[in-house]
């Protein structure tokens, strides 16, 4: 599972619309969600950040690392790995 199907399953399972999570991000509609779904665009590591709380979910999760959300702290390392931090990841 890719990290674009990751955003889209989590999405779906909380029930919200491509635009009330682009909401959620402050942007005005859901277009950005909609490439991030579906086109594989370069996502940015402060993008997933903002992701993960707009979704209730882990960097760990998002990224594939983890199945669930159980152990969180594994985002600490993400967040703080020196060769993964401010970096773009594509999604495929």
């Amino acid at each position: 599972m890719t990290v674009a199907d990751r955003i889209r399953n989590k999405r779906e399972m909380l029930g919200l619309s491509q635009a009330e999570l682009a909401h959620r991000l402050g942007y005005k509609g859901k277009t950005a969600i909609s490439r991030i779904e579906t086109s594989g665009d370069k996502i940015s590591l402060k993008i997933i950040e903002k992701l993960t709380t707009a979704l209730d979910c882990t960097t760990t999760y998002l990224l594939g690392f983890e199945d669930d959300k159980q152990n969180s702290n594994n985002d600490y390392y993400i967040k703080n790995e020196p060769n993964l931090k401010n970096k773009d990841l594509t999604l495929r």
